[in-house]
Order: structure tokens, then C-alpha cells, then sequence
């Protein structure tokens, strides 16, 4: 199973970006956790049996800094790190 570990930078907190992060998973079948950082940013930890979805879902992410629809008005970074995490969920928490 493939993880990673993607942090958001910017302005993604308090406009609704950790949730719209948590339905981009859930519609494409990733498992992981979502949540808000101290620093101001948003990390995810996605899981799928398949690096392209992976690859997916962070070009979705990227795609909401491209088109600014309201969710992240400020995205200045996406850090993308393989992980070793393994969830037994199969669902995406958002806490």
C-alpha cells in the first residue's frame, strides 16, 4: 500500500480547504487522516493501493491553487514525502 505525506502551506486555514481535502479522498477511495497544523498549515497522510490515484489526488489539490475557487485563496507550497503508515480505516478522518 502507498502513503504519503502532504503538507499545504499558505492560507488554507479557515476557508474550508481541510474539508474539501477530505471529499477529494473519499471520492477517490484514500484512506488517511487530514488535519490543521499550529503553524497555519494542513497536513494529510493519504494511503491507496495505487501511486497514480496518489499522484491524482495532489494534482486535485494543486488544481484548487491554479484555479482559486474560493476554497485556498493563498496556496504557496505543497510538499509531497513517501511515508511508511499503515490505516486500518477506510475512511479519511478530519480532525
Amino acid at each position: 500500500m502507498a502513503t504519503i505525506r502532504v503538507v499545504v502551506t499558505g492560507l488554507v486555514q479557515r476557508v474550508g480547504f481541510r474539508a474539501f481535502v477530505q471529499r477529494a479522498a473519499l471520492s477517490m477511495g484514500i484512506r488517511g487522516e487530514v488535519w490543521n497544523r499550529f503553524d497555519g498549515t494542513v497536513e494529510a497522510i493519504a494511503q491507496h493501493d495505487s501511486l497514480t490515484v496518489l499522484s491524482g489526488f495532489v494534482e486535485r489539490i494543486a488544481r484548487v491553487m491554479d484555479e482559486r475557487d474560493g476554497l485556498a485563496e493563498d496556496i504557496r507550497e505543497i510538499l509531497i514525502e513517501a511515508e511508511e503508515a499503515e490505516f486500518s480505516k477506510k475512511a479519511v478522518n478530519c480532525s
